[in-house]
């Protein structure tokens, strides 16, 4: 009996050693992720920036970016990788790396969209995928352009239209890593004063709440017609999905991107407010 309580013992002492070091390989992943995300704020007066990032375990396949290029204009990115967890967050990194190599080695986004598929591609990872967009802001102009690579459109707040809120979706190709001469299109906005743009992926409008009702693109768009500046439609969008959910498990990575060219009430430089979270 005393032998047999010792080996039980021993055993239940070596699976919580594993468990342990697991857990210490994941919380160091963890950090190691982070990194690739923005620690300070893209300085580009006249426009504000405003992120959230909320992956659903300890590691996701989320990402986002800002890259100040040459010339003076910002590359604003936002991906979501097919799948979770590790092997998710493992492409996730390759890719945020490859993105920024080629933003500053080509001039237009479909450019950097095909470059990225085509390196995707010659990794072999038939049984994964990326959406993306990649979108380039000239300040100067006020104009974005962007390429979308089978992520979910953009939201424009209009300001100067009476807060019409209008989906950037007339060119969306297809998502990173599936056929390697894929043609990636662009299309082009010009900024007016206060209005603002919102990127997110797919854990917002699938955000569940009891009875596994989806938050949706219609509720989206009734918090994004709510914000007057980047930060606050940030809260808006973020107050609006916690309510839908209320206080259900998050089953997807949650990420949130705004800009905005800011109107009367909103600070002249970028604001980029930064959001890590775990819910385990």
């Amino acid at each position: 009996v005393q032998a047999g309580t010792a080996l039980a013992n021993a055993r239940m002492h070596d699976r919580l050693l594993k468990q342990n070091r697991i857990h210490e390989d994941l919380r160091v992943a963890q950090q190691i992720q982070r990194s690739f995300l923005p620690r300070v704020q893209p300085a580009l007066p006249g426009y504000s920036f405003h992120a959230h990032y909320d992956p659903a375990y300890e590691v996701g396949g989320d990402f986002y970016d800002f890259i100040q290029l040459p010339d003076g204009r910002l590359a604003i990115l936002i991906g979501d990788v097919s799948g979770k967890g590790v092997p998710a967050a493992l492409l996730m990194a390759r890719m945020a790396s490859e993105l920024r190599v080629c933003a500053l080695s080509e001039r237009e986004p479909a450019q950097v969209m095909t470059r990225v598929n085509r390196a995707l591609i010659e990794m072999g990872h038939t049984d994964m995928f990326v959406t993306a967009i990649y979108m380039v802001l000239d300040p100067l102009r006020r104009r974005l352009v962007w390429s979308n690579a089978g992520h979910l459109p953009p939201f424009v707040r209009h300001a100067q239209d009476g807060n019409r809120v209008e989906p950037l979706e007339e060119v969306v190709s297809l998502a990173l890593g599936i056929l390697p001469d894929t043609r990636y299109d662009e299309d082009s906005l010009v900024l007016d004063q206060g209005d603002v743009v919102l990127l997110f992926t797919d854990g917002v409008v699938e955000a569940k709440n009891r009875q596994g009702e989806e938050f949706g693109f219609v509720r989206l768009a009734q918090a994004v017609a709510q914000g007057q500046s980047s930060g606050e439609m940030l809260s808006k969008v973020l107050t609006a999905v916690s309510t839908h959910v209320g206080g259900e498990a998050q089953y997807d990575d949650v990420t949130i991107v705004t800009l905005g060219h800011p109107g009367a009430n909103e600070p002249a430089f970028g604001d980029l407010t930064q959001r890590v979270s775990h819910n385990g």
